[in-house]
């Protein structure tokens, strides 16, 4: 009884950290590469291959949650909580 319900444990613990490794509400890296060419059709002009990986990333962790920042050129996306971007002292 004793065994059955340590077993019973370490599969919780199992499944816990499983889930906790994927992450919660991210997209997988062909949804996200789905989202970021559709995002880079319509700012094609602010998108390069740095924004497209940040793009990616955000996607990938937080998924529909992922917020591109208004006025920002090239695009910055960020998921909530986020630290605000910090372009620097120069804004660049």
């Amino acid at each position: 009884m004793v065994l059955m319900r340590g077993l019973a444990a370490l599969a919780a613990v199992a499944l816990i950290g499983a889930a906790a490794a994927v992450g919660c509400g991210g997209l997988s890296q062909s949804d996200a590469d789905v989202r970021c060419n559709l995002e880079e059709q319509g700012k094609s002009a602010c998108f390069d291959a740095n924004v497209y990986a940040l793009c990616e990333s955000c996607f990938e962790r937080c998924g529909d949650s992922c917020q591109a920042q208004d006025g920002t050129c090239p695009t910055v996306y960020q998921c909530p909580g986020d630290a605000p971007f910090d372009a620097g002292p120069d804004g660049l």
